[in-house]
């Protein structure tokens, strides 16, 4: 059954996320300077330290991994669209079939669909910084899914109830979100 669905959602993500990656050229801005930096830091042989037009790139203060993915994706394609692009398009096919597992498992298949078939229709999931660019905001947004997702799954089997129970201080601060907590500082509400 998780094979079927796992296939039926790769075919429906590959042409959204894939076809026709490369028919556009790179953009200025942030995939430009991705890609720059990439391509550099892969011909320096440099893995911390981002490059562009041979200095140091004070500009791209993110950390490295999404470089890191584009040098392996350049290496093994060559420096061109398709190579700087589809590591932000596997983080965000990533994104939807870890969504969609989550949910198949505590709710039902029926509303993982829906929810996955919403999220691939959003203009702003497979478009400009986000999957079908060399920008690192697809990365971010499969990795604070899959924490957010963790932490849900963690309360789920009550292993971090429990925990914050015992920690008194730490313990209470889990529980709310950081926007609950900056609310309650800063709201002029009695």
């Amino acid at each position: 059954e998780n094979i079927f669905f796992f296939l039926s959602i790769l075919a429906i993500l590959v042409p959204i996320a894939l076809i026709k990656l490369d028919s556009f050229p790179i953009r200025l801005w942030d995939e430009s300077m991705f890609s720059v930096n990439s391509y550099e830091m892969l011909k320096r042989h440099e893995f911390i330290v981002p490059y562009f037009d041979g200095k140091m790139n004070l500009w791209n203060s993110k950390p490295p991994l999404i470089l890191w993915l584009q040098m392996s994706s350049i290496k093994m394609f060559g420096f061109n669209e398709l190579a700087v692009r589809l590591p932000s398009a596997i983080a965000a096919m990533s994104c939807v079939l870890l969504l969609f597992f989550f949910l198949k498992k505590h709710v039902n298949s029926i509303f993982a669909w829906i929810v996955i078939l919403i999220l691939i229709t959003s203009q702003g999931f497979f478009t400009v910084h986000t999957g079908r660019t060399a920008d690192a905001d697809s990365l971010l947004t499969l990795l604070l899914t899959a924490a957010n997702l963790l932490f849900i799954e963690l309360v789920a089997c009550s292993i971090v109830l429990p925990l914050t129970l015992r920690m008194p201080i730490p313990g209470i601060l889990m529980l709310p979100s950081g926007e609950t907590l900056s609310f309650q500082f800063t709201s002029d509400a009695p």
